[in-house]
């Protein structure tokens, strides 16, 4: 897995958004078959929620969208020690 092929929850949060540049382009990359953890899922719902004002239901869907376009990885150890080297190596905050 290289640093490229995986998106955070911003990248969703952004692909339902407001911002119509942000929109456009975090759904170019969710349509390119990404890696998504399940924490990414889970946080998504919990932001569009409680943050953006989202309705249970509609917050759901956008789960059930990321489902069926990206790859779902579960977070584990070897999980996190990628996280960690890629946070040495790329100087990223974790």
């Amino acid at each position: 897995m290289s640093v490229l092929e995986f998106a955070d929850t911003n990248i969703v949060v952004y692909a339902v958004g407001q911002d119509s540049d942000k929109r456009i382009k975090a759904r170019q990359i969710l349509t390119q078959g990404v890696i998504v953890s399940s924490q990414v899922i889970n946080e998504t719902v919990s932001v569009l929620t409680r943050k953006q004002g989202e309705n249970l239901v509609a917050a759901h869907e956008v789960a059930e969208s990321l489902l069926e376009l990206c790859e779902v990885v579960p977070v584990d150890e070897s999980t996190i020690r990628e996280a960690i080297r890629l946070v040495r190596r790329y100087k990223l905050s974790h």
